[in-house]
């Protein structure tokens, strides 16, 4: 069983672009943080072609019900699960690049860890010190996956409807 779990969640995702008409549109906003600080994340749900779409950014999205729209992201849990758009009549994208960055720093960060922090308590029977480092190893790839899922949902929208390209 935890076999299975684990292979859920290790498993690289395909991004896939899904293009049409917006219906069943639901704007949400969610706040959070306390004294110091507060972000906001935007969602909206909607249907494309009979798909459910959940869509979620740190800015307002701008889309409308029968905007005709791109979105990249991944099917998880049989909803499309979108993290770049383009809408076609306001000519209007999201695309965060620093999303798919961060993911990735995230990365080094946990692949570095074990190296820094651990080199100290290695030895020949010292079995704990190896487990936190395949642990930290085990996260480093997950944020290596995520973060590249998210780069290349953004860089599909930008190369394919956008006029720039990185």
């Amino acid at each position: 069983m935890l076999s299975r779990l684990l292979s859920s969640y290790i498993t690289v995702a395909d991004v896939s672009l899904l293009r049409g008409k917006v219906s069943n549109l639901k704007h949400m906003t969610h706040v959070s943080g306390g004294n110091e600080s507060v972000h906001t994340r935007y969602v909206a749900t909607f249907s494309i072609v009979s798909q459910s779409v959940i869509l979620t950014c740190n800015e307002p999205i701008l889309i409308d019900t029968d905007d005709e729209v791109a979105i990249a992201g991944c099917v998880g849990r049989g909803i499309f699960q979108s993290v770049a758009y383009y809408n076609f009549r306001t000519k209007v994208y999201h695309a965060s690049l620093m999303s798919g960055l961060l993911f990735y720093l995230f990365a080094l960060v946990f692949l570095g860890a074990p190296i820094i922090f651990l080199i100290p308590f290695y030895g020949p029977y010292n079995f704990s010190a190896l487990l936190a480092s395949g642990v930290f190893v085990l996260i480093s790839y997950l944020c290596y996956q995520q973060g590249r899922v998210l780069f290349d949902a953004n860089n599909l929208i930008i190369k394919k409807f956008c006029d720039f390209h990185f």
